[in-house]
């Protein structure tokens, strides 16, 4: 198995991590303990998940086993999300990353354990409900970002579409209007992507898939500014231009999910939402 594998644990796939980079690096356990002032016995418990390296231990292993960068920054990425795995936590306030495959790691761990998924943004459509040609559209992130971390994100976030996809899990997921005006992948991928959503909000009975008009019956006396994941009633993404975090503080969660039942309450469902998203599609057909 690749510790790529996205369906692999956070453990498993720092377990595979370590052994493919020392078999890769044609060095035996004894050798890589002796680099890095441990037993061969501790090589072995870690690379069965009997025993977990610390960050910085995962680190020194990637450098004592001349690992690119990347590598290096993956290990030590996994090395802290086996640990709160096995803690069972996430902490109060981790701080993502923008636009890297990382992140969308620490957020399927995240949906792994959830039942039913909250979600809504008012500037792009929600990642569970992007079509592939969308995401290409949006995912060229930092300049820094190479190709090789773009395709990673892509296919972290196609994993995590797969898993919402699975029976028993439950999804309300809602977009304003006005992102789906804002054409930033172009007017065939924008009709497509605005195609699929219409066919979501009627065929998809598991997952609610609603919109906000961009003009409202009446004046809503709310404002949002970034968009949001709610898991369960335990964790909440947010996302920012700047950066994102994943945070598990109840009051703060509990402030979400009171912001999404407002939203939910003024978003058109059903027949309605398929009108609205139908309608902007025709637009981009123009």
């Amino acid at each position: 198995m690749s510790p790529e594998d996205p369906e692999l644990r956070a453990i498993e796939q720092l377990t595979a991590a370590l052994r493919g980079l020392r078999a890769d690096a044609g060095v035996s356990g004894a050798d890589l303990a002796g680099r890095i002032g441990t037993s061969q016995a501790t090589i072995s418990r870690y690379e069965s998940g009997r025993l977990l390296p610390s960050m910085l231990v995962a680190g020194r292993i990637a450098w004592a086993l001349r690992a690119p960068k990347q590598q290096r920054q993956r290990l030590v990425e996994l090395a802290r999300a086996a640990a709160e795995e096995r803690a069972g936590l996430v902490p109060k306030r981790v701080l993502l990353q923008q636009g890297v495959a990382q992140l969308q790691r620490r957020i399927r761990l995240e949906e792994r354990r959830a039942r039913h998924i909250r979600a809504f943004h008012p500037s792009i459509v929600p990642g569970l409900l992007q079509t592939e040609g969308y995401m290409r559209a949006i995912v060229s992130g930092p300049p820094a970002t190479s190709e090789a971390e773009n395709e990673a994100w892509m296919r972290e976030r196609l994993a995590r579409q797969l898993h919402m996809s699975q029976p028993g899990r439950t999804a309300v997921q809602i977009v304003a209007e006005a992102a789906l005006h804002w054409g930033v992948a172009g007017g065939a991928v924008m009709a497509e992507q605005c195609a699929h959503l219409a066919e979501l909000a009627v065929k998809r009975p598991a997952w609610r898939v609603g919109v906000v008009p961009r003009v409202p019956a009446e004046p809503v006396p709310l404002f949002v500014t970034n968009g949001f994941t709610i898991h369960d009633s335990t964790s909440v993404h947010i996302g920012t231009t700047a950066g994102n975090a994943l945070v598990t503080d109840p009051d703060v969660v509990a402030d979400h999910i009171e912001l999404f039942d407002r939203l939910e309450e003024i978003a058109r469902f059903g027949e309605d939402a398929a009108a609205i998203f139908t309608g902007v599609a025709g637009l981009y057909r123009l």
